[in-house]
């Protein structure tokens, strides 16, 4: 009788993939049941139980980027609460740009002081697809206090056919993962907003989409 035999390598490897799927799927749809929430209180409160979960942190092997996963929109979207909500109270400019100093540092920490970011598997809402007039695609993902912006998706990659051919649109909501772009003196992740206003009340951080997946 022949019995096959498996390399113990091979097979924790295999175990090791389908612990690591399950698991993510367990946070995505837990992620989403939170969304689903109205109340926004009762909202945060069921990220804070969600944040209890240790960060997805790994390497992207392709560009050495630190990985974080969909745990990590927790802590991202109350730092942009706390901030914004702060933001409102005060009219003093001055402080208003130490609110955004404070933030910028607040974001550091919770990603260690990486430099180089990958966000996996975050699910959200598609804000809006626009075509550029050079056939390029601009396209805005939001999450519950922020928004994720890729300003360049070329024609001929194999994201600009998957959005041009699955017709996404706003609202659909989607799954994505995107490479953070490096940020400057005032944030910590590169930010589009055209006023200082907009950054600290619905900051739109700018990203290369590397995938997205439909819900619908």
């Amino acid at each position: 009788m022949n019995i096959l035999k498996i390399p113990v390598v091979t097979l924790s490897i295999l175990v090791a993939i389908t612990v690591s799927s399950a698991r993510a799927q367990n946070t995505h749809t837990s992620l989403e049941r939170c969304r689903e929430i109205r109340d926004s209180l009762q909202r945060l409160t069921c990220y804070d139980n969600l944040s209890a979960s240790a960060f997805v942190q790994k390497q992207d092997v392709a560009t050495g980027a630190r990985v974080f996963g969909p745990e990590t929109l927790p802590s991202l979207d109350r730092i942009t609460a706390r901030f914004s909500s702060e933001y409102t109270k005060t009219g003093d400019e001055q402080a208003r740009s130490e609110l955004r100093i404070r933030r910028k540092q607040a974001v550091q920490d919770l990603f260690q002081n990486t430099k180089d970011l990958t966000f996996e598997n975050w699910p959200g809402t598609v804000d809006h697809v626009v075509f550029s007039t050079g056939g390029d695609i601009i396209l805005v993902v939001e999450f519950l206090g922020f928004s994720l912006k890729d300003d360049s998706i070329k024609k001929g990659t194999d994201l600009h056919n998957y959005l041009s051919s699955t017709g996404i649109k706003s609202g659909d909501a989607v799954v994505v993962s995107a490479n953070a772009r490096g940020g400057d003196a005032l944030d910590y992740i590169l930010e589009a907003s055209w006023t200082p206003a907009g950054a600290m009340m619905d900051p739109e951080y700018k990203v290369r989409f590397k995938s997205i997946v439909s819900s619908r």
